[in-house]
């Protein structure tokens, strides 16, 4: 596993914290191969934002969609055999993304690696089910299950992937 993973965010009128968010991506010690925001629709000034961004890929798809719906089309974009999904109002650690990417790498049987998310996984182990808010996954790996369950609008679409 030697290429760099994608990034994937979904945004829904976020643009408040989208600059702490992507300015954290690109401060990794890890490049990402790319960042993709999808976009549902906004209309709080976020496409404006990410035009001035040379270094994001936008897909509006102009209305709100949901998370499941948005992170799928997301996956689907990008090339990367490992995708980051990211929520926009995420700040991470500089090392995170490299840290992610050799937890994935030191266990190939794995499909993704949670990461802690407020006051959970002090220590490293198994998981049930990754938070997709700060996640990495392998990408055929979330292909192969059919993508995120699009009914669930928000919520719950991470644990329907892990079952």
């Amino acid at each position: 596993m030697t290429a760099a993973p994608a990034v994937v965010i979904p945004n829904w009128n976020g643009r408040d914290w989208l600059s702490g968010c992507l300015d954290s991506i690109a401060a990794q010690t890890l490049q990402p191969s790319e960042v993709v925001v999808v976009d549902n629709g906004s209309t709080d000034g976020s496409l404006e934002l990410l035009a001035e961004r040379q270094d994001v890929r936008t897909i509006g798809l102009g209305r709100n969609t949901g998370f499941a719906f948005a992170v799928n089309r997301g996956v689907e974009a990008v090339g990367a055999e490992i995708v980051a999904l990211v929520n926009n109002d995420v700040v991470l650690e500089p090392d995170w993304l490299e840290r992610m990417v050799a937890t994935l790498r030191d266990h190939p049987e794995a499909a993704s690696v949670a990461s802690k998310t407020g006051v959970l996984y002090d220590q490293a182990g198994e998981a049930f089910s990754a938070c997709a808010g700060a996640a990495l996954y392998r990408r055929e790996a979330v292909l192969a299950a059919g993508g995120f369950e699009e009914r669930y609008f928000a919520y719950l679409e991470d644990v329907d992937l892990g079952l």
